[in-house]
């Protein structure tokens, strides 16, 4: 017999292409595979098909490129941090865990934005969170293009500009 498959979801023919009994064929993207059999003689075997959802990963870094003092620091990761990623069917919030970091899985193909929710920014950008100010060194948001079976890197680089001061 001979084997003939598609991956675009169309039943398939005897044009199509062949995957020799015993091989395999291999797959990078989501896909819907189907596969049928042709026998001279015989009558064409019924559709076998299989759905495949491959998915990306993007990881995000936050870091402090500088203490209190105005002293470089060599990028301390920020913990506790609120990240929001956008994009081809989600809409999430997640924050970095202690190292700094956060992964978010299962994505589609596709672009997505991350962004910094920090909230209210004064007249140059700045912006407060757990006590302290930041500037965003390098934005708030960024886009992403998510590849399946692989993991996007990216990062935001944030200034602590000092503890902010309470007013009496």
């Amino acid at each position: 017999a001979v084997i003939h498959y598609t991956t675009n979801g169309q039943d398939p023919s005897e044009s199509d292409p062949v995957v020799n009994s015993g091989s395999s064929v291999v797959v990078r993207r989501s896909l819907v595979l189907k596969a049928r059999a042709w026998k001279s003689g015989w009558t064409p075997s019924g559709i076998k098909s299989a759905s495949f959802r491959i998915t990306g990963a993007i990881k995000v870094c936050v870091f402090d490129d500088q203490d209190l003092n105005g002293s470089l620091n060599n990028g301390e990761q920020l913990s506790g941090w609120p990240i929001h990623i956008s994009g081809v069917g989600i809409s999430r919030d997640v924050v970095t865990a202690s190292d700094g970091y956060v992964t978010i899985s299962g994505l589609d193909e596709g672009e997505y934005t991350v962004t910094q929710p920090v909230g209210v920014l004064d007249s140059r950008g700045n912006f407060s969170h757990g006590g302290k100010r930041y500037h965003a060194f390098d934005g708030l948001a960024k886009t992403a293009s998510v590849v399946p079976g692989q993991t996007t890197n990216m990062s935001f680089r944030n200034v602590c500009l000092g503890a902010i001061q309470a007013t009496v």
